[in-house]
């Protein structure tokens, strides 16, 4: 008899461990769920570029080559923002050599090194760039800043070490490039070496200056097409252009270029007017603040250029 109540008692602390068991596995699925449902991204397109620091002119000094990252995104917004300010949804993220003609504002790229971006990501600072600039020819050498061994380590299967050592072989090399057609050539390193060691320092050109460019450069040379990247209707780019919910200045400038310049002198100065109603509500309500008249000021201007 009384070991049948020990049993008894045995399967009921059981039972009740299970139904704690149960109850934990079934709110860690509710948090789990709420968590992923949570994952929201906002509803306005970012545009950015950023240069690596290895700017460069040709003999002549009438063309530019660098190395630059594109991205277009879209920012995390509720829980997906923590702990730290989260992940964006990048919807392009791209590195690539590109040649600038200053004088006829004209922008081309040249090559891309996306397979690399897949591992060490856009950041220039884990990028390593020799560049050198002569005639029709660009020569390079490009390295993670981190040693190969780290990123074979930290492959996750397989075939992504498989890859990676692949890469390594390529990456470990020194390539010239024609800007015209655009083929690579394995170079040998010795003449690469010769080559930059002998660049003359007067082609180097600083960031800032290259940079300052750059902002004569539409959004469309930089392949960076807004509809093509986050569809909605022209109306939306439109509104969230000239009443600043859009907080990136390369979309607000794509939308002016790509959709606003379409419009007619009426639809325009229709524009302007209901920028300067917003403007001045704003103004009367005390709501202005500085960043939003610098903004507001580059965005009516640049639409203002347009008739």
């Amino acid at each position: 008899m009384e070991n049948s109540k020990k049993q008894k008692l045995h399967f009921e602390i059981i039972n009740f461990y299970s139904f704690l068991n149960k109850r934990f596995l079934f709110i860690l699925f509710i948090n789990l769920l709420l968590f992923i449902t949570s994952c929201t991204y906002s509803e306005y397109l970012s545009l950015d570029y950023e240069l690596n620091r290895n700017e460069t002119w040709n003999n002549k000094h009438t063309e530019i080559a660098f190395i630059a990252s594109k991205k277009a995104y879209r920012l995390p917004t509720g829980m997906s923002r923590f702990p730290d300010g989260g992940t964006p949804e990048y919807l392009i993220k791209e590195v690539g050599l590109y040649v600038l003609n200053p004088e006829k504002k004209q922008l081309t790229e040249i090559i891309n090194f996306n397979d690399l971006v897949e591992v060490i990501g856009t950041n220039r600072h884990r990028w390593v760039i020799n560049l050198a600039f002569a005639d029709t020819f660009i020569y390079y050498k490009i390295t993670p800043n981190t040693e190969w061994k780290f990123w074979i380590d930290w492959a996750r299967t397989a075939d992504d070490s498989i890859q990676r050592c692949s890469m390594q072989k390529k990456y470990s090399k020194s390539y010239s490039v024609n800007i015209y057609n655009k083929k690579v050539v394995e170079i040998d390193s010795s003449f690469f070496s010769s080559i930059f060691l002998e660049y003359p320092k007067t082609n180097w050109i600083k960031y800032s200056k290259v940079d300052s460019m750059l902002t004569e450069i539409q959004a469309a040379d930089w392949g960076l097409i807004v509809q093509n990247i986050w569809p909605k209707s022209d109306k939306e780019y439109i509104n969230e252009t000239i009443y600043l919910y859009n907080g990136s200045e390369m979309t607000r400038q794509a939308v002016t270029e790509q959709i606003i310049s379409k419009l007619n002198k009426e639809e325009i100065e229709k524009l302007l007017k209901k920028m300067d109603r917003n403007y001045n509500k704003l103004k009367e309500n005390d709501e202005l603040g500085y960043f939003y008249e610098e903004r507001f000021k580059i965005v009516y201007q640049r639409i203002k250029d347009l008739l």
